[in-house]
């Protein structure tokens, strides 16, 4: 109980997945674990997540967009992305969950790089079908992220799926998980974590 003083049950669970000790010893400090949460979850895969979600809310209406043609570096996120999650899920069998936790989090910062890359925000002034082609692939490296999420943290993975307005992630390999179109729950978008303060960082 006194843990779930200092932060979400959740942010806790990924912190201990983390730091599993799977083939050798393993130390907790409490740097480690703020720099988990405010590093991890909330500025690599929360901040991906609620980009994506954010510019489909604000300027698709909440709907999917329509994707145009995949350029080599769509075809290379996707391939990435989904290598990732085929990682994860080799790693669960494997029982190398500290290994799958690596890959849930190495997806966000390829969903931050692809977008940091693209700049969906500059291409939707000037080639709307550009953009529309760059926001679909994210909203699915999402919907993937929220796979994997499932296991690790199952409370902000549901509030991910009821953002997405969806009532599950499919576990296939295939992309488009969710089709052009499809709604989002655009009143529910919102960030899935925030910063904590248990320590100076000086």
């Amino acid at each position: 109980s006194e843990a779930l003083e200092v932060a979400d049950g959740e942010y806790w669970r990924y912190a201990l997945l983390s730091l599993r000790p799977e083939r050798g010893d393993s130390s907790f400090s409490w740097a480690d674990f703020q720099k988990m949460v405010n590093n991890d979850l909330n500025d690599t895969i929360g901040n991906f997540i609620n980009r994506v979600l954010k510019f489909v809310s604000d300027k698709f209406d909440g709907a999917v967009p329509q994707p145009e043609r995949q350029t080599p570096d769509d075809q290379k996120f996707i391939s990435d992305v989904l290598s990732k999650k085929k990682n994860y899920i080799d790693f669960n069998y494997s029982l190398r969950i500290k290994d799958a936790v690596k890959e849930f989090l190495e997806t966000g910062h390829i969903g931050n790089e692809y977008l940091s890359s693209q700049k969906p925000w500059d291409l939707i002034k000037k080639d709307y079908g550009r953009a529309s082609t760059v926001i679909y692939n994210s909203v699915q490296a999402v919907h993937h992220i929220g796979f994997m999420m499932y296991p690790i943290m199952p409370l902000k993975s549901e509030n991910l799926m009821n953002q997405l307005n969806i009532k599950g992630f499919i576990n296939e390999m295939v992309w488009d998980a969710i089709k052009p179109g499809y709604k989002i729950n655009r009143g529910a978008v919102s960030p899935l974590f925030s910063k904590i303060k248990i320590i100076n960082d000086n």
